[in-house]
This record gives structure tokens, sequence and C-alpha cells, in this order.
């Protein structure tokens, strides 16, 4: 629990507490909670509104067992608030992001539809975007699909893959971090081996033909035109001082960030295509002397892939890519 009288993090007791008497009587106090939280949900004061939030919890995770008719009011209560509240988030407010996480975290996604329902109906044309609209839009829709990808329910997935690719190149390092995440969670989750029994898992490893889907490459075409488009921004790269507004800079951050998370967790496989794929762009960013961020990436990603250890299937696919890039490479590093 956050004790910190001066943290702006949600307390799980407070949360917990509101949890309990929703659960416990039912809607018996819910009037009364919306009476005593109407007066102060609009107002600006961050620690009214992180308690506004801690309610927002509690009520949603106490209506597990509501009546249909119960939880359509709650829900019909909460969404005539919500998008007011959602536009008046500032940057000392984030921390209603952690609704999302609340809401979904370990809890069945669809008691939540409307919440779902008004994530997609945002405009997600992010290229015209502030900084500031773009980093809430996109840690709210990250904290969503962390929550949710592990019980593989990644509603329009498709179409919010289409859009993260489409925007690699965005000016935002912040914005590149959360498409980054995005990215890394859509494509890991996309592994998902799975057989009726075990007869089923034993004969198709007795098969040999790749019973555990390790050579799966999920959005393989996307990754493909991601690695093309490197090869020609990075011959269009503005000269010093300029560079850091390249779109070579800007779109090989975020590629690199989504391999160095994905290549770091358990369904690292799905990853390798990718990685053999991009190396070639990728692994000459620590030579890169006039962008600090872009070198230390590259840095960091040829350690990860020497240290890591890969498949079977990938160890010589990858282990040729290095090889035929020291041979092939200009520079004498």
């Amino acid at each position: 629990p956050n004790s910190d009288p001066s943290s702006l993090d949600s307390r799980d007791d407070c949360v917990r507490w509101i949890h309990r008497i929703c659960e416990f009587y039912g809607t018996e106090f819910f009037p009364a909670i919306c009476e005593a939280i109407e007066p102060i949900w609009k107002e600006d004061d961050r620690f009214k509104q992180r308690a506004c939030l801690e309610i927002f919890s509690g009520l949603i995770g106490g209506s597990k067992h509501w009546n249909q008719e119960e939880t359509a009011a709650l829900w019909k209560w909460i969404m005539e608030r919500w998008p007011t509240i959602y536009q008046n988030i500032k940057p000392d407010t984030l921390f209603w992001e952690s609704l999302v996480s609340w809401c979904f975290t370990g809890r069945d996604p669809r008691r939540s539809q409307p919440l779902i329902d008004w994530l997609f109906s945002l405009d997600w044309d992010i290229a015209h975007e502030s900084a500031f609209t773009l980093r809430k839009q996109l840690r709210f829709l990250a904290n969503f699909y962390h929550a949710v990808a592990p019980r593989y329910f990644m509603p329009q997935k498709d179409r919010i893959v289409k859009v993260m690719f489409d925007n690699v190149n965005t000016p935002f390092e912040v914005a590149q971090r959360y498409i980054a995440l995005i990215l890394a969670i859509l494509v890991q989750y996309e592994w998902q081996p799975s057989y009726p029994n075990l007869r089923a898992l034993m004969d198709a490893c007795r098969s040999g033909n790749d019973a555990f889907e390790t050579k799966l490459a999920p959005y393989a075409q996307e990754i493909g035109e991601i690695t093309t488009k490197l090869a020609v921004w990075r011959k269009e790269r503005l000269p010093p001082p300029h560079a850091l507004q390249s779109d070579f800079d800007h779109a090989a951050a975020t590629v690199t960030q989504m391999l160095m998370g994905g290549i770091a967790v358990g369904g690292a496989c799905v990853f390798m295509p990718h990685l053999q794929t991009l190396l070639p762009e990728l692994i000459g960013l620590a030579e890169i002397t006039d962008n600090p961020m872009l070198s230390s990436l590259g840095s960091a990603i040829s350690r990860m892939v020497l240290s890591i250890s890969l498949p079977t299937a990938y160890i010589r696919p990858v282990f040729t890519s290095l090889v035929d890039i020291a041979r092939t490479s200009t520079s004498w590093r």
C-alpha cells in the first residue's frame, strides 16, 4: 500500500475498502458514495482527483456480483462523468491511467465493456495529436493491453498494430516508448501454442513440425516494410545538428525499444525472426555519434543479442547475419 502522504499513486487499501463495502453490502451504499463524490470529481486538486480514482476503482471492482440492472446503472453513472474526467487529466493527474489496471487486471474484461468501447472510440489518428494528448492516450492503451493480453483478449489488435507501425517515426520520445511497448505486447501474445490434450501435444512433438511454434513470425509483413523504410530513411538522414529530427532516428529508436522489450520476455522466440530481419539496420546504431540516445540503444541491443540464449533454430541464422554484417560493413568498428 502507498503510505507516503506526498505520493500520488493510488492507495491499495483505499480502493479495497470501497471494494469490500460494495462487495458485502451490494448497492446499499451506492447512492451515498455517489453523493459524496459528486462535488469533487470536477475539481482540479490532484489529491481529490486521486480520491475519485480510488472510489471509481473500488466501485467497479466491488460490483462483480451486482445484478445486471445495478451494474448497468453503475456504468451509466461512471460513463456520464468519465469523458470530462479524461479530458481534464493533466500531467499531475496521470495516475487516472491506473483505473484501467484496476478494471482489467485479473478480471473478465467483459465486465468493463463500456470502458473498452470508450477507449477504442478515441481518435487514433495520433500523428496529429499534441505530445501530452498522445502520451495520455498511449499510456491508457498500453495499460489496457498489458492487463488483458495474458488472457489472450486483444480487441481491435489489427487496427492498433497498423496505427502503431504507421507511427514508428513519431518525433515524440515518450510516444516512441509507448508505441514500442504496445507493439511488444501485441507481438508477444500472438504466440499461443495450444493443444486439446496431451496426446495431441506428443504427436506434434514427434512430427517435428515446430510443435511449440517457435518459428512463428507475427506481423512479418509489417516488419519487412519497416526494414525497407529504415534503409531509405538512413540515406535521407539529415546532417548535424538536425540529425535528431530525422525519420530514421525516430523509427530506429522505436523499433529498437520494441525488440529490447520483446527478447527479454518468456515469448521471446516470436521476436527472433524480426531480430534477424532488422539486425542489419540496427547493428550500426552504436556508431552514430550525433544522437547519444540512439547510440546508447544500439549498444544495448547489441549486448542483448550477444548475451541471450537464442532458440536453437536461430543460432546459425543470427550468427550468419552478424558475420555478414562484419564482412560487408565499411566501418572499421
